[in-house]
């Protein structure tokens, strides 16, 4: 490389940190205190048609993505049939087209992170195996055909990357099979094996199986050294048939099963020669389904089926300290389940419920369901039972509440809340907006003149006035404003049932003008206000106990109330927001032969839907709608128990649930998205008496990368993703491959390296690399996908003009974030 060139390649190297300190708000990722880590599992469902049954497994690829063998019971199907999250979304395919496969199966991930599945064959009674090729179809062989064989196998690969697998013949004879490169060899271990085998690797390269031996019913494990198997028993009490092992750091060995002589569920650790055993604080019976998983701390996680409470069961901790707690109390949640867990303690379980005829095959995750909840006035005495919440542009907190006398506003803009009377005789179910100059406006009722009151501290000292002096007005509104400063409140007319409208700048307001005459408008439920991407005003609001929408165009003109949904009763909160694509969402309540959260979607016509419903218990009456970073909707609700707070997600197909709290929840809860979707909720917390924060932790947002090919060399250069995702970043993972298609994890870099130089590249061929940025939750979005061509033999680059270019648009990218657009209400 030319001297001049490599020195603008410096120089852009350097300034494209820079300019993320110079052009990145310095606050975007700042935090309100420390707050306090909790947990919510979230939930969804793979497949509710194949019903899924006898046999279900589950590895995590490098991304921490979740990958499923399971066996469908359907009689059309009775087929082995595999389910993934890799692209952000579940999705299930048949591996084998033939029937009768799969009802004892297990797989692994390789280093590619392709999957492997091995499965028995119920029809010829030999075990087969299937990998995915590149373009996701199923690459199938044989392991073994020599007799009824394939039974409780499984599979794990070699420190060199070597598939191997353990199973039983019809015999009881324990067999392992490795594979040589082109197919499988098995070799006999141990007669008298029955019961579920497990196998993996010490670190030196020693395959290791765990087995249940006939003639004692104890657990055994066999080793292999210098080419010949050895067996020891793993302890002396007698065991279940069902048992399952792990591999923790530093080559633990780790084993839960059920003693069938006291019915306890037990844990084994074997570590530097030598095995210790306890009972767990569980009791199950030998047979239920049990699973065993150990993070990169070494924190164990069993998952385990109760067959006295029907349910599914977790529990986690170390030897000797151990927390047992139902996860999943529906019936028959569990009866077959997995449990993986990640490095930095991600917990993923799959599992069937069989409560019926038919059975659902069922996913819970701690990945994505981190949340930080800050208490933000512990007053108590319903002191933010009523409130609302805005998320401005540099991602700092905006909060609003009623004390029972007084408006209180609190912010998180100097690092910790601090609060602020702004109305010291007046404040109930107060609107809150923030304009794109920070500003904040307020609407609110007076609870003593039962007026329409607007408070706002634009002049930098905070105002407040009377907009609607007319008697009992005001009860429930909903403030926006526009990018120029326009304010539009919506309010309800109380006594008289309508819904009127008022706008103002600058405290020039004209208007009190009605919105809907009817006098059939619900002044209890709360209305909201939306701009879609064509500066259209949006409106949702309850009429005569149905759903109605009503718009006002650019032009200011409002049109006709339309009805939205009509075929049942609706009531409480709604909440409107539109997309960037121009899709319209609407959250609110519903009620006919069941009750509960429904979503209602404009794109060209409006459909509804249920979120989450039920026959008999009342959900989401309290609801409050936003947009993640991909511009799906993700609502905060009350829970069908009626004081907890749950959070539902739209991931590609499908709704994701979680519950944020298990009690105590009671009034309004209102939600705001910070940059790139990150939902905050606002709640009162009655077991607490305190009105809380929960701040939802994500994975940082996308990045940009530039690159430098040279003779030899590729140089990448990068900044900082814009939005951490409310955590620090903690890394990088840069990604290489020969095609767009190719792209695999190539090199993981600390948080302080902005840019790396890749040696390993061959003259004259062409790479693509891509980068992600890492926090606690894992991940973020990948990078537009760069290719670099590496000169050959008399080929020169300037780099002048690339160097420019390239500091130039990563400018405009960071530049570009304050349009981000976001809902106010």
């Amino acid at each position: 490389m030319h001297k001049r060139n490599l020195s603008l390649v410096i120089i852009g190297a350097l300034l494209l940190p820079l300019l993320a300190v110079m052009l990145a708000p310095s606050n975007v990722a700042g935090l309100p205190g420390t707050g306090q880590t909790q947990i919510s599992w979230v939930s969804a469902t793979i497949d509710m048609t194949s019903n899924p049954g006898s046999s279900v497994s589950a590895a995590l690829d490098s991304e921490g993505f979740v990958h499923v063998s399971y066996y469908a019971e359907d009689d059309a199907l009775r087929a082995i049939m595999y389910a993934t999250n890799k692209d952000g979304t579940w999705a299930t395919q048949r591996v084998d087209s033939s029937s009768n496969m799969g009802s004892f199966n297990s797989i692994a991930i390789d280093a590619n992170d392709r999957p492997w599945i091995i499965y028995y064959d119920s029809i010829n009674k030999d075990l087969r195996y299937a990998t995915m090729k590149s373009d996701g179809s199923w690459a199938k062989g044989l392991v073994d055909s020599s007799s009824d064989v394939g039974k409780y196998c499984d599979i794990a690969f070699s420190p060199a990357g070597s598939p191997a697998v353990s199973y039983y013949d019809a015999d009881g004879m324990l067999k392992v099979a490795f594979f040589d490169g082109s197919k499988f060899k098995p070799e006999a271990v141990a007669s008298m094996a029955a019961g579920s085998t497990w196998i993996n690797f010490f670190s030196d390269g020693r395959p290791v199986v765990v087995y249940r031996d006939m003639s004692t019913t104890h657990l055994y494990y066999a080793l292999k050294t210098n080419g010949e198997w050895s067996e020891e028993p793993i302890d002396g009490t007698p065991a279940g048939s069902i048992s399952a092992a792990t591999m923790g750091p530093d080559d633990r060995l780790m084993v839960t099963y059920t003693s069938t002589a006291t019915g306890l569920l037990r844990f084994s650790s074997f570590d530097h020669g030598n095995w210790t055993s306890e009972n767990l604080p569980a009791s199950v019976a030998s047979s239920a389904s049990k699973s065993i998983a150990v993070d990169g701390s070494g924190s164990v996680h069993i998952t385990y089926y109760s067959t006295t409470d029907g349910a599914l069961m977790y529990m986690d901790g170390t030897s000797g300290i151990w927390d047992s707690r139902p996860i999943d109390t529906n019936d028959g949640a569990g009866v077959v389940n997995a449990v993986c867990a990640d490095k930095i303690g991600k917990i993923s379980m799959v599992y069937v419920e069989s409560s019926g005829v038919r059975s659902t095959l069922k996913y819970l995750s701690s990945n994505m369901a981190v949340w930080k909840v800050y208490k933000v006035d512990t007053t108590g005495g319903n002191v933010g039972r009523s409130n609302d919440i805005a998320v401005d542009l540099n991602g700092k907190t905006h909060l609003v509440y009623f004390d029972g006398n007084a408006l209180i506003y609190a912010t998180d803009v100097t690092g910790s809340f601090v609060s602020t009377i702004v109305d010291a005789h007046a404040g109930q179910n107060p609107s809150i907006a923030v304009d794109v100059d920070g500003a904040v406006h307020i609407s609110y009722h007076d609870q003593v003149g039962k007026h329409l009151k607007y408070a706002s501290n634009q002049g930098g000292e905070w105002t407040v006035r009377t907009i609607d002096n007319s008697d009992n007005v005001g009860y429930r509104s909903a403030i926006i404003v526009d990018p120029t400063g326009n304010i539009t409140i919506i309010y309800t007319q109380d006594e008289l049932k309508n819904l009127k409208y008022v706008v103002g700048k600058n405290n020039d307001w004209q208007g009190l003008f009605n919105l809907d005459g009817s006098k059939l408008v619900d002044t209890y439920s709360r209305p909201s206000l939306s701009y879609d991407k064509d500066g259209v005003l949006h409106c949702s609001y309850i009429r005569s106990q149905h759903l109605y929408h009503v718009q006002r165009s650019q032009a200011g003109w409002w049109g006709v109330p339309t009805l939205v949904d009509g075929d049942l009763e609706c009531s409480g909160d709604t909440d409107i927001v539109a997309n960037p694509l121009g899709k319209i969402f609407i959250s609110y309540h519903g009620e006919s032969s069941k009750k509960g959260l429904r979503l209602a979607i404009f794109d060209g016509t409006w459909t509804k839907d249920w979120v989450a419903s039920s026959a008999v218990y009342d959900q989401g009456n309290w609801n409050s709608l936003t947009l993640d970073r991909y511009g799906q909707p993700q609502i905060a609700y009350s829970g069908p128990y009626g004081n907890t707070l749950e959070f539902a997600a739209w991931y590609g197909s499908l709704w994701q649930f979680s519950t944020l709290s298990w009690g105590g929840v009671d009034g309004i809860i209102s939600s705001s998205a910070a940059p790139y979707g990150a939902a905050r909720i606002a709640y009162y917390d009655e077991d607490d008496n305190a009105l809380k924060m929960a701040m939802h932790l994500t994975t940082p947002s996308k990045m940009s990368l530039s690159i430098w090919p040279d003779k030899g060399s590729a140089f990448l250069s990068w900044t900082g993703p814009i939005w951490n995702g409310g955590a620090p970043v903690t890394g990088y993972k840069i990604y290489r491959g020969e095609s767009l298609t190719d792209l695999k994890a190539y090199v993981n870099l600390p948080a302080d390296t902005y840019s790396y130089n890749d040696t390993d590249v061959e003259d004259g061929k062409t790479y693509y690399y891509a980068i992600k940025a890492c926090n606690s939750e894992g991940p973020g979005d990948l990078s537009d996908v760069i290719r670099a061509e590496i000169p050959g033999e008399g080929t020169n680059i300037d780099y002048t003009v690339l160097t420019i270019v390239a500091v130039v648009a990563v400018a405009v990218a960071f530049v570009a974030y304050v349009v981000l657009t976001r809902k106010k209400r």
